[in-house]
């Protein structure tokens, strides 16, 4: 079973919110959604990662893809088959802990380092799956030396 954690763009491209990338991108996205209910999703034990989920999608209206995938994995988020949750601790300084002290990973986006800290401290290397942001691509050999591997969807 795939293990993957989610960079909160995913849900923006797959519902529509990303209207600077083609079309495809959302069909892309809209795709990994889907396979991302057929395997393991990682999210933190504070809920973090779930409130970002939320802050893409629109809870008025019909609900799309983004909004259906929310709703499936709140209602999962207790169930091991489905979800994996991680307890992170902070530092005084607001960093993770576990996020690495490394050089090349130290000018990476702070609001996207959840997504590495629960990562590392899953135990299971998931792959990180990014939709729209660039900055991923700057980090990618150095999260492999912890064994992490980052899919791009859309860049």
């Amino acid at each position: 079973m795939a293990a993957r954690v989610l960079d909160c763009n995913v849900l923006s491209a797959a519902g529509g919110l990303a209207t600077h990338q083609p079309a495809a991108c959302q069909e892309a996205s809209v795709g990994e959604l889907a396979k991302a209910t057929k395997g393991l999703v990682v999210l933190d034990d504070a809920g973090e990662i779930l409130g970002a989920y939320r802050g893409q999608t629109n809870p008025r209206g019909q609900p799309g893809p983004a909004e259906l995938f929310l709703q499936w994995l709140i209602q999962v988020r207790s169930d091991r088959r489905h979800c994996r949750r991680v307890a992170l601790t902070r530092q005084p300084d607001g960093e993770y802990s576990i996020y690495p002290s490394d050089a090349e990973l130290a000018a990476f986006d702070r609001n996207d380092r959840i997504y590495v800290a629960v990562a590392i401290g899953s135990g299971i290397s998931p792959e990180i799956v990014n939709a729209t942001d660039t900055d991923w691509q700057d980090v990618t050999r150095a999260l492999e030396r912890y064994r992490i591997r980052v899919r791009n969807l859309c860049v």
